[in-house]
C-alpha cells in the first residue's frame, strides 16, 4: 500500500513523503513517515487506527507529540493503487 504523509502549518504543506508500506500496522508507517521525515513520534490513540481505517486517513496535532513537532499537525493516507490502464482497440470491419 502506498503511503502520502505530510506536515501542515497555516494550511500550507510544510514536509512530505510518500512510500510504500512493508505491513498494514498504522504504528510502523507512523514510524517510517517520521523517520524519513526526521520528526519525533506522536502518540497513537484508538482513534487514530479507526480513522485510518475508515477514511484512509488520519491526523496527529501537535499536543499528540512529546517533541514539538514543528507544524500544526502530521496526516497519514493512503494513497489510492494504481491499476494498470487497459489498452481497448476497436476493430472496424
Amino acid at each position: 500500500m502506498r503511503i502520502w504523509a505530510y506536515t501542515r502549518a497555516k494550511d500550507k504543506i510544510k514536509t512530505q513523503v510518500t512510500f510504500t508500506a512493508l505491513s498494514n500496522d498504522l504504528a510502523d508507517m507512523v514510524a517510517t513517515a517520521c523517520e524519513k521525515m526526521k520528526l519525533p513520534r506522536p502518540m497513537i490513540l484508538s482513534l487514530h487506527e479507526t480513522d485510518f481505517e475508515r477514511f484512509g486517513f488520519t491526523v496527529f496535532k501537535q499536543d499528540q507529540f512529546v517533541e514539538d513537532l514543528g507544524a500544526s499537525e502530521l496526516q497519514i493516507r493512503k494513497l489510492p493503487e494504481e491499476k494498470p490502464m487497459t489498452l481497448h482497440i476497436l476493430h472496424e470491419d
